[in-house]
């Protein structure tokens, strides 16, 4: 299990975004071009860009080797590898990919002020929503973001997205650091949770078939991200 991350706040100049723009398959060129909003096109390039350069160096191939295919829900997966398993996950200033041989999912979230309680009524199911309000109230705001995106990382592992409806399972916290899953309908195998500290004013999370969690996240910055695709000849 590795975990990368890119810090966006930086302006990322035209040469070196075109650059990224000629290295993705035309279909995410036309996602991101529809996009309005120039932070969004950028945290979504550097995102396909993260993963392809993660994928040629680890497997030693080129990047016009890439092949991916999609699951029922749209999850994207490697088409020659099934055993290798990768998310991304992107929000405010960082971009962040995770890799590893068993299914894995990572969610990272901007703190940001929001009407918390009634996304959690509508999100969370009754024993979360009860946690939440147990908690201090200083407190909530982090603590709803925590369990938004541990939530997320499950279904992004899972691999069926919002098909599964957030409040038709429960994340539990038995201590702060002992995270487990109650999810009575899932035909999944034993899954685990670890959060990450990245940012103060970020929430990160992982769910992952595999309980060997990685103690680090590789940073990275855009320079670091090119030199790495021209190591791994992924321009080629």
């Amino acid at each position: 299990m590795d975990i990368y991350s890119v810090n966006i706040i930086n302006k990322l100049n035209v040469g070196l975004y075109d650059n990224f723009l000629s290295l993705i398959d035309d279909a995410k060129k036309t996602k991101i071009n529809k996009f309005k909003n120039s932070d969004d096109k950028i945290r979504t390039l550097i995102a396909d860009i993260l993963i392809r350069s993660i994928v040629c160096n680890k497997l030693q191939i080129f990047n016009k080797e890439i092949k991916y295919e999609y699951n029922i829900y749209g999850k994207p997966r490697l088409k020659d590898n099934k055993d290798f398993h990768f998310s991304v996950s992107h929000s405010g200033n960082w971009v962040i990919a995770i890799i590893d041989n068993k299914p894995i999912g990572i969610d990272i979230e901007q703190i940001c002020p929001i009407n918390y309680i009634d996304i959690a009524k509508i999100s969370f199911n009754y024993d979360e929503y009860n946690w939440l309000l147990s908690q201090k109230k200083q407190k909530r705001l982090e603590c709803f973001y925590k369990l938004w995106t541990l939530k997320e990382s499950y279904i992004k592992m899972m691999g069926t997205g919002l098909a599964t409806p957030l409040d038709s399972f429960s994340i539990l916290f038995d201590t702060e650091y002992n995270i487990s899953i109650k999810n009575e309908s899932s035909s999944a195998s034993e899954v685990y949770f670890k959060t990450y500290t990245i940012d103060k004013n970020y929430k990160l999370a992982v769910c992952s078939e595999n309980n060997d969690f990685t103690s680090k996240i590789n940073f990275m910055n855009y320079e670091m991200l090119y030199k790495k695709l021209l190591f791994a000849g992924i321009t080629l």
